[in-house]
């Protein structure tokens, strides 16, 4: 494997390997359907920590070009087109206003989430929630991360909206 050139910038490290992988899924290195690299393989490729891979990744999942299956790993879904206008959340956030408009705007919608959820959700439903803040809260107790584990407890939450709209928004967010 190529080993990828570090250069000293503002860019993020996270940013960095992200960059780096979307550009490889962009022009085609990996396919729709290919699995990308083990955790392991892609610290060593690019030399940064487990979580800074790991925030890449989930930074690429957010973005609609790969997906997480448990205990299969990460895989290609392809490149999509984002228009700049829908892209609401950027690791290139510079200035704490944007991060706080961001948070603002995520807590907005998630407010709303948990309200429709709490008024429409099936017993099932609840106890899919209930189950993933078990999860995370076990996850948290062991030391693990807990990112995958928070993205599916919001999940949860929109799905028992049982309003398509919220589970689509988290999905491209």
């Amino acid at each position: 494997m190529q080993q990828v050139e570090h250069r000293t910038s503002r860019r993020s490290f996270v940013s960095q390997v992200a960059d780096a992988l979307r550009g490889q899924i962009e022009a085609g290195f990996y396919a729709p359907g290919d699995k990308l690299p083990t955790e392991p393989a892609l610290i060593d490729r690019f030399g940064f920590s487990r979580t800074v891979v790991r925030e890449a990744i989930a930074a690429l999942r957010a973005d609609g070009l790969v997906e997480s299956r448990q205990g299969a790993g990460v895989f290609v879904l392809g490149p999509k087109p984002v228009d700049d206008g829908l892209k609401l959340f950027t690791d290139e956030t510079n200035k704490i206003s944007d991060i706080i408009e961001e948070l603002e705007l995520r807590i907005g919608i998630e407010v709303e989430a948990a309200g429709l959820a709490a008024a429409r959700s099936s017993p099932a439903q609840e106890a899919e929630i209930e189950a993933q803040v078990e999860r995370f809260a076990d996850l948290m107790a062991q030391g693990q991360p807990t990112d995958e584990a928070d993205f599916q407890f919001h999940m949860a939450i929109a799905t028992a909206t049982n309003n398509a709209r919220f589970k689509s928004f988290l999905e491209h967010v």
